[in-house]
This record gives C-alpha cells, structure tokens and sequence, in this order.
C-alpha cells in the first residue's frame, strides 16, 4: 500500500442496524422474567400488563429430588427424568446461569416467558365462559398483538373478532407440555450425580460445556412426557402449531427430536414470542391444512416408526441378555478368586506375622469386571473407553470393529430415519455400559473391603493369642530333638513358612493333602463360557454394526442460530409451520 492510499484510507463505518440490534438484545436481556409468587399466581393475572411483561411462577418448596434418568441435552441444558415428592416430573437445567455476551439469546429467559405466556393463555380459555375470537389470518406485528391481547381481561371482554367472518374460536386449549415453575439447583448435587447420569462432553463452538460445584443453576420443572410407540400424531402437532401460530408466536425450524410422546413439543425454546428480539414478520398467505398425499405419506411413517420401534426393543432385549451372560461369566471368575483367597486367609492363622506383611494385590478399582483382563487402567476414562467398546474386544476381536466402522462410512446415504434410530440405540448402549461398569466396580469394592476386613482380624487374632506361635515352635524344636527309642512318639513334620498351597503359580489353588476342599472347582476355564457365547447377528439387517454403535455415540445437538436475525427464516410462511413431508420423515 503506498503513501497515498495509506493516508485515504479510513476504517469501516460501523453498521447502524447491527448496532440498534445489540442494543435491543442488551435491553430484552436486562428485562425481569422471574417472579417470587407460584406458579398459579401469576398464571391467573391475566391484565395486558402481565402479557407485556410475563413473568414465570416459582416451583412449590421441596424436600428431596431423586435423579432417574438422563433425558436429553444439547445447547441450552440437559433434561432429566427426576422424582420430587413421590411425583414424576422433567427436570431442565441450563448451561447459562448469567445472561450471555453479544446477540446471543438466553435460553433460559425465552422458555420462562414462553411458559408463563402459555400458562396465563390456558388459563383465559379455561376460566371464561365464552370462547376466545381471533384472526385467523395475522399478517403483522400488530395483529399479532392483537390475537395476544385477545387472551387478557380486557380483550375477553370486548371480543374484537367475534364477528369477524371465519375467526378462529377457542373454547378449550390444546394439548401442551405443562410447566410447573422454576427453580434453582446448586451444581455441587449436580456433579455429585452416578456417572451414568451424567450426559457426554457438549461443545458450543470452542467452548466446552461443564457443570460447576460452585455455582447456582437455574432450572425449570416440566411435565414429564413418557415416550410412546405409536408415534407422532398429525392432529396434535398440527393443534399446537395452529395455536402458537395464532398466538402471535414465530418457530424457529422444527427439530423432530423435539416433539415427543404422541406429538408433544418438548423444547418449549423453539417458539419465539412477540417480545423477543428474534421474532420476525410473519408471513401473508392464511394458514392451511396439510396436504391428503402428505397425510398418506405421515400415515406410512407412523407404521414404520412403530416396527423400528418394534425391533429395537428386540435388538435391546437380545442385548441385556447378552450382557447377562457375560456378568454370570465374571462373577464365575471372580467367585473362583474369592474362594481361593477364603482359603489362604483360614490357612494363614498358623503362619507367623511376617506372612501378613506381604505385598498386597493391585486394586481392583481400575480393572475392568467384563474380560480377563488383569492389568489394571491409569485413569478411570480408559476404563470406561475400554468397557463401552464392548466385550467382543475385550477379547482382541478388534478386525471386527474396524470392519464395522469403515462399512458405517461408506453407508452415508441411507435414510435419515434409520442413522436417526442407530444414534438413539448408541446412546442407550451407553447407559447401559455405564450401568454395568459401575456395578461390577461397586462390585470389586465391596469384595476389597472384605478381604481387608478378614486379613486384619486374622492378623488381630494372632497377635491376640501369642501361645499359638509358641506351641507351634516348641513341637517343632522337639521334633527335631527325637530319636529312634522304643518310647517316643512318631515322628512329627511341623509345617513350615511357605507352604505349597500358599504358591499360586496357576491362579487356582492346589489344596494340601490333608485339607480336603467341599464343593471346589478345580481348573476352572472359561473357553467353554466363550464357547456357548452367542454372537450378535441380530444386528445384521442394519447397515451399521454392533461395532460401530457401541464405538461412536455421536452427540445429537443442534446449533442455535446466533446472527442478528436469530437463525430464523427470512419469512413466517405457513411451509415453516405445518408439518411438512421431510419433517414427517425425520421425525425418528
């Protein structure tokens, strides 16, 4: 760059619409959306004021909360299943506990004003006596504003659209996901949670998110949707967005793996309400039914959403099973050790001191309970890594597992519905391994600790009763003083500091011939356990094997849209709100 074009040139001029935009985000930001009173209370304040500024009822006091299951995570927060006072409910914790920097929106703020404005929605239909009128056909910001209004004390009564030809009448409400208020938890019960409860590593750009001990999260109490092998039911996903549509709220695209139960919109994020900073003009045509040859299409999806359903809870089942079989295994091998060292420490009560100082064996903590393994791990993330790869390559079978993973690669181009349903099964394997590996490690530690406890009261015992050792010393050191007179007794062998049934050089004990064992295994092997092993062809009709499912859970999150528009489309047209055909199909 010369001279001259060094001294003309002048930085960017900044953008006056990005500026405006951030500064609306700062603002919505800073607004309050909690309040201190239940959550029935401020569902029932229904004046235009607490439209334009809704705030979200606290959940009702608590004794305990008992984690069951783990749900569901992805950008915003994770989702479990939780019991609260003997009663069932779905738990969301979110990431943010302070609002986030730039136009990024705050999750937990958008679904506190999304349920609140829903709650206080319901609750106008189901208190009046006459039917909520609205446009059927809102094409602005204004009239959208006045469908939402129409939901107020003021706007039951004066009922605006009631002659309005074709206005859309609401006598009853349609079936939403119910929120009962939000909470706080401390992070530090969070992370004190079983590892099988804990979800994967979850990634915002460069950012890693973790929960804290130190920190207070925000949550929020849901109606647990139970998962339902019929399907989505077209009807009901249609009610819902018919409603939201209506009520002056814009979706941003639909995720499938959001809907749930027989068509149930579980992420109450999605929705974008008139007072966000994301919400964009809707768009001008009139909202429409869906289509018959799309209804044709949704039908043939449900019936085969129901037979994948069908053979995965067979594919499972065949897999619990198997995962029996192998447990009867290790605890074969593990009821072997036990009573081998059952005997040494019985047969160590006549030994001296010095037998009970003798190094220890390894810890068991980081040896995997599955497979012959015997080499104990350095951290319990290679364990872990070990265990969930299966027990097939516990054996060494890993040619398998590399053959399984190139041909899921080359099969990229099957159906969206079929990858969709092997990454839910990768994930229940998942939690089933932890299951298992947690257990058989509780297991192992329990038995460590009897063992410790027997070989410290074995050696109390000998220290407690000194005479033992010195009776044991003197008819040694007689026996070695006879001689061949008539009088005296036989000649007596004391036994002495190593005994051949302390050496373990097989792994089983050999028994002395004076000690006769009950109900002992002698040479217990495993290859005939190995032998009748059945393997896993049930998998064979699908495109990825059991190696690459139990090798790769891949992390199901979507990306949240972050640009000055929220990620949305640049218009509210009804195709954005049906439910179209590719939705249909995406849907497991």
């Amino acid at each position: 760059m010369s001279l001259s074009e060094r001294i003309q040139w002048q930085p960017p001029k900044p953008n006056s619409v990005l500026e405006n935009f951030e500064r609306r985000c700062r603002h919505a930001k800073a607004q309050p959306f909690l309040a201190d009173k239940p959550m029935n209370d401020t569902a029932a304040a229904c004046a235009w004021e607490n439209f334009r500024r809704p705030l979200l009822g606290h959940f009702a006091s608590y004794k305990r909360i008992d984690f069951i299951k783990l749900l569901g995570y992805g950008q915003d927060g994770i989702v479990w299943e939780v019991v609260i006072d003997s009663q069932t409910y779905a738990l969301k914790v979110f990431w943010d506990n302070q609002p986030p920097e730039g136009t990024r929106f705050w999750a937990f703020q958008r679904e506190c004003q999304n349920a609140s404005l829903l709650a206080k929605m319901r609750f106008a239909i189901d208190s009046s006596s006459d039917p909520v009128w609205l446009n059927p056909n809102p094409t602005s910001f204004h009239d959208a504003a006045s469908n939402l209004h129409a939901f107020s004390d003021k706007g039951r009564s004066r009922q605006v659209y009631r002659k309005m030809q074709g206005a859309a009448e609401y006598c009853n409400a349609p079936r939403l996901r119910e929120c009962y208020g939000w909470t706080s938890i401390n992070g530090k019960e969070l992370c004190t949670m079983p590892s099988v409860l804990h979800p994967p590593e979850v990634r915002s750009g460069d950012e890693i998110r973790n929960i804290w001990p130190t920190e207070e999260y925000h949550a929020i109490v849901y109606e647990y949707v139970p998962s339902s092998d019929v399907g989505l039911d077209a009807d009901v996903v249609q009610a819902q967005l018919d409603f939201l549509w209506l009520g002056g709220w814009c979706l941003v695209p639909l995720q499938p793996a959001n809907w749930g139960g027989v068509g149930i919109l579980l992420d109450m994020g999605d929705p974008i309400c008139l007072w966000h900073t994301g919400w964009f003009k809707m768009g001008q045509l009139s909202r429409s039914t869906i289509p018959a040859k799309a209804k044709i299409d949704f039908e043939r999806h449900l019936s085969d959403h129901a037979e994948q359903r069908r053979i995965r809870k067979r594919m499972i089942g065949d897999l619990q099973v198997e995962a029996l079989k192998h447990e009867a295994h290790a605890d074969a091998n593990d009821g072997s050790s036990s009573e081998s060292d059952t005997d040494q420490e019985s047969d160590g009560e006549n030994e001296d001191a010095s037998i009970f100082a003798r190094p220890r064996r390894p810890s068991p903590a980081l040896i995997c309970p599955s497979c012959p393994r015997s080499e104990p791990f350095d951290t319990m993330q290679k364990l872990r890594r070990h265990h969930e790869q299966g027990i097939p390559l516990c054996f060494g079978n890993r040619i398998e597992a590399n053959s399984g993973d190139l041909h899921a690669e080359n099969c990229v181009g099957d159906s969206e519905r079929k990858r969709a349903y092997m990454d839910e099964t990768c994930k229940e394997l998942t939690i089933l391994s932890d299951a298992k590996l947690e257990r058989g490690l509780r297991e192992s530690k329990q038995r460590s600790r009897g063992e410790s406890e027997q070989a410290a009261s074995s050696v109390e015992c000998a220290r407690r009763n000194p005479r033992a050792q010195k009776r044991r010393r003197t008819r040694q050191q007689d026996a070695d003083d006879a001689t061949d007179g008539p009088n005296l007794l036989p000649s007596y062998t004391a036994p002495t500091d190593s005994d051949p049934y302390l050496d373990r050089s097989s792994g089983a004990p050999a028994a002395p011939a004076n000690v006769h064992i009950q109900n002992q295994t002698q040479g217990l092997s495993t290859e005939a356990t190995e032998a009748v092993v059945p393997s896993l062809d049930v998998l064979e009709n699908f495109d990825a094997p059991l190696m690459h499912i139990m090798n790769s859970v891949p992390l199901d999150i979507y990306a949240w849209p972050v640009d000055a528009y929220d990620g949305n489309l640049s218009s509210n047209e009804p195709s954005a709100y049906r439910l179209s055909p590719s939705f249909v199909m995406e849907s497991t």
